[in-house]
């Protein structure tokens, strides 16, 4: 547990001053005062009919409690902010109402923490920052640290290759990206050197973000990525965030930091590295984030471990692949515009003799006329993904697709019929069928090479599995044809 002791107090009354620990091991961080920095109760003066003044407290409504800003100074890392805190557990003290040290105890919760420096509020702008997960120095593949024995002196000469992959511009907004490492040498003694290495992602030049669009916009499609990329549940181990060049680096505590996490990529469950990414992959996968929103975590998220049922994942990826192909290939309407005020205008001459409120209803149902159906959407994305991976869909695509949007509509829309309902074989086998082709194409999206897609994806051992098993358990759309045989 990350315990820092100091004292606390409210941004806007400094003179009233907290002893507290501030814990940083959960997802939020938390402070426990030794006694109170807001207090419960509302306190207002009320004249009575002689004239005296008398004052009076009561609890206050909880819907006049707001979030507070905190300053805190703490053993290890000095001055710290915590944004939003509100209160969790208060205990009150013998005597009047106070705030104030000796009354009481107060445990409150923030959104995060800016460790380092008393920032002004969630407002705050940087223009810099820098993430990194925990052992992933294996997946970034960069030179390390060379040994050279010369047996004519007897010495051990160890040289240290830095890592310089190319900078990349982001195409999206202003600001660059840049891979950053930290060296360090420990235990320099006569049983040798130890040296310690950390690599960022580093993030310059940005226009001005406040810590919720960093995390929104960059720190969170970075775990997505790299938990795509790896096929492992990895969080993020450290953020930063500063002015710039000239400034100190701050350490932001957020949902995005889980510094105690085990989850570690290793190479045999790598998809890709980043040298099949390089700068430019990265700085376009920001670009897609933008345009895909919460559809990339949904996908990234596929490897964060079983945390739904086969149904809940299944419907999200199917709910995802929609998204992605309206966001990225929906460049194929059923009709042109010239069709479209064709239809439009003949329905129009057609219902006119209907009452109002049956017009409204028809209108509204064929206002989205022109864009394809969800079946077309998937065969869409059928045949991009089977490019790259020949059997991903299987020998049926247009079987496999119509089992999709069978399995959508009926948890989506709670439709009865069970005969539109795959079994539950079926099921394991259209959701495994989706994340690997929705995988395959957000990677060949960023440009890793078609070869390394499948050399990486179609010839690794999971992949072939899923083939085998759904070959075995979905005859219907991946068995062998008669043009397999040929």
């Amino acid at each position: 547990m990350e315990l820092h002791r100091g004292v606390f107090w409210l941004a806007n009354n400094p003179d009233i001053q907290v002893p507290g620990e501030l814990d940083l091991s959960g997802d939020r961080p938390r402070v426990r005062l030794g006694g109170s920095l807001t207090s419960p109760w509302a306190t207002k003066h009320e004249e009575t009919p002689d004239g005296s003044v008398i004052t009076v407290s009561e609890l206050r409504d909880e819907s006049e409690e707001h979030n507070e800003l905190i300053y805190g100074d703490v053993e290890k890392s000095g001055e710290v902010t915590l944004i939003d805190a509100f209160t969790v557990r208060q205990t009150l003290g013998f005597g009047p109402p106070h705030v104030g040290p000796g009354y009481g105890s107060q445990e409150m919760s923030a959104r995060y923490a800016v460790l380092g420096s008393h920032i002004s509020g969630p407002e705050h702008k940087f223009n810099e920052l820098r993430v990194r997960f925990p052992g992933a120095e294996e997946w970034f593949a960069l030179p390390g640290v060379v040994w050279r024995i010369d047996r004519e002196v007897g010495e051990v000469l160890a040289t240290v290759s830095r890592a310089r992959p190319e900078s990349a511009s982001l195409t999206h907004r202003q600001g660059n990206i840049h891979v950053d490492e930290s060296l360090t040498i420990t235990d320099n003694n006569v049983s040798g050197v130890r040296v310690g290495r950390r690599i960022y992602f580093w993030l310059t030049d940005l226009d001005g973000v406040t810590i919720d669009e960093l995390g929104r916009d960059f720190a969170g499609p970075l775990r997505s990525l790299m938990r795509i990329c790896t096929r492992t549940a990895v969080e993020i181990s450290e953020v930063m965030v500063r002015v710039g060049p000239d400034e100190r680096w701050l350490r932001v505590h957020s949902t995005y930091t889980s510094p105690d996490s085990d989850s570690r990529p290793t190479q045999p469950r790598m998809l890709v590295t980043f040298p099949a990414l390089g700068t430019r992959g990265v700085a376009t996968w920001f670009e897609r984030a933008d345009q895909l929103g919460a559809l990339v975590h949904i996908v990234g998220d596929i490897f964060a471990g079983p945390k739904a049922t086969i149904e809940t994942q299944l419907l999200q990826l199917a709910a995802a692949a929609e998204g992605i192909h309206r966001r990225l290939y929906d460049d194929t309407p059923r009709l042109n515009s010239t069709e479209v005020q064709l239809a439009r205008t003949t329905l129009k001459v057609a219902i006119r003799d209907l009452p109002a409120h049956i017009r409204e209803v028809i209108k509204q149902n064929t206002t989205h006329i022109s864009d394809p159906t969800f079946a077309q959407r998937l065969m869409r994305l059928s045949d991009e993904a089977r490019m790259l991976l020949p059997e991903v869909t299987g020998t049926q695509p247009a079987t496999w697709a119509r089992y999709v949007k069978n399995v959508r509509n009926s948890y989506a829309h709670q439709l009865t019929d069970e005969d539109r309902r795959p079994t539950l074989d079926e099921q394991v086998v259209l959701w495994l069928s989706l994340k690997w082709l929705l995988v395959t194409l957000l990677l060949a999206g960023l440009g890793v090479q078609e070869e390394t897609l499948r050399k990486r994806i179609g010839d690794s051992e999971s992949y072939q599995r899923f083939l085998v098993q759904a070959t075995a358990w979905f005859p219907a759309a991946y068995g062998r044809t008669h043009e397999n045989d040929k």
